[in-house]
């Protein structure tokens, strides 16, 4: 009730620039893992005490309370000099003196002066099966125009004796990820700034006789190579968030998709679910038979340029024998054969995120922007 009768006039100024993380269906609502948002503010000194002023979560996520975000972002804000954060202990004190005095709520513009704060925390949180995906805005609490957005990924990895899923951990990941980025705190792998959502959407084989077993079992051996590049991407490198089997199944729900065949090339409808969430990354292979008993693996990064289109990123291939793939390990050296392909492409994404990061720090550096 108290976060009720504080928030009633923030939500109202704030309406339009909260738009929803987990199901925006326009180009105003898309933010990927990166620092595009970061890139984009003024070069003027940023917010450096915050309060936290909302947080949503819902369905399968619901237990993310405004105090488990508390916790997070306090966690985070400690461990990153000249940053201050006010709990939300000490700004629900304000609304128990507002009600004695018998006020309905604490105008924004009010509330930062009073708790001398210079930025306003909001947060959203969803979750896919085993991925938690979390937006963070900060919003000027004297215009409340949100000067800072940016959604983190997370998978969810510890579980209790039964089964239940802690969300803590990767709520902080999430917060951390985020602020870090916001304060230009340095990227390194022990604890990752930078990141971005990565869906192995399929292994395409066409049902040509020349491929023989890759296409008599394409099902089983497309299946096994998306778990496996999305796994030895969770497991070697920390900048791509490889989303799991079950979580990319999560995401295509949301557009009542209830299977993908993974030997076919990713649908319209399907590129459509990733980019309403925020997911601009994708990862396919294309199995081609060539002349001469010969079959061309090629992997390919691909960046979701609109709900309707993608792009080549960049692509690693290789040509095999065909009778590589005929024998009784045939699956295993399929699924090989494709790791070895990821182990030249990740490297390069993963790259290519750290120096953009990198240059925006300077960039940062250069202007004056802190």
């Amino acid at each position: 009730m108290l976060y009720r009768i504080l928030f009633g006039i923030i939500v109202t100024i704030l309406l339009v620039a909260l738009c929803s993380c987990a199901t925006g269906s326009n180009d105003g609502g898309r933010t990927s893992d990166t620092l595009r948002p970061a890139s984009s503010q003024a070069a003027v000194a940023r917010p450096r005490r915050l309060v936290l002023g909302g947080s949503e979560a819902r369905d399968s996520a619901a237990i993310i309370t405004p105090f488990f975000v508390d916790q997070a972002i306090r966690q985070t804000i400690d461990s990153i000099p000249s940053a201050g954060y006010v709990t939300i202990n000490f700004r629900d004190s304000l609304a128990d003196a507002a009600v004695a005095e018998g006020k309905k709520g604490v105008p924004i513009e009010e509330l930062a002066k009073r708790l001398n704060v210079d930025g306003v925390v909001f947060t959203r949180a969803a979750r896919f099966s085993n991925v938690l995906a979390v937006e963070l805005r900060i919003v000027d609490p004297a215009s409340g125009r949100a000067i800072f957005r940016d959604i983190s990924f997370s998978m969810i990895r510890y579980r209790d004796t039964a089964g239940t899923m802690f969300l803590g951990p990767a709520l902080y990941d999430a917060v951390r990820k985020s602020l870090y980025k916001y304060f230009g705190v340095a990227h390194n792998e022990a604890m990752p700034v930078v990141t971005e959502p990565l869906v192995v959407s399929g292994l395409v084989i066409a049902k040509d006789p020349k491929l023989g077993r890759i296409a008599t079992e394409r099902q089983d051996m497309a299946s096994e190579g998306v778990k496996a590049l999305g796994e030895y991407a969770r497991i070697n490198v920390p900048e791509l968030v490889a989303l799991d089997y079950e979580s990319r199944r999560e995401i295509f729900r949301t557009v009542n998709i209830l299977a993908v065949e993974d030997y076919a090339p990713m649908a319209g409808l399907e590129r459509r679910a990733l980019f309403n969430i925020g997911i601009d990354r994708f990862l396919t292979g294309i199995v081609t038979p060539l002349p001469g008993d010969q079959v061309g693996l090629r992997l390919e990064l691909r960046s979701i340029t609109s709900a309707n289109t993608d792009s080549l990123v960049d692509h690693a291939d290789t040509v095999i024998a065909t009778s590589a793939f005929q024998t009784s390990t045939a699956r295993r050296d399929f699924v090989v054969t494709w790791i070895d392909l990821a182990e030249k492409l990740y490297p390069r994404e993963a790259d290519r995120l750290r120096n953009e990061y990198a240059a925006e720090l300077e960039r940062r550096a250069s202007s004056g922007t802190k």
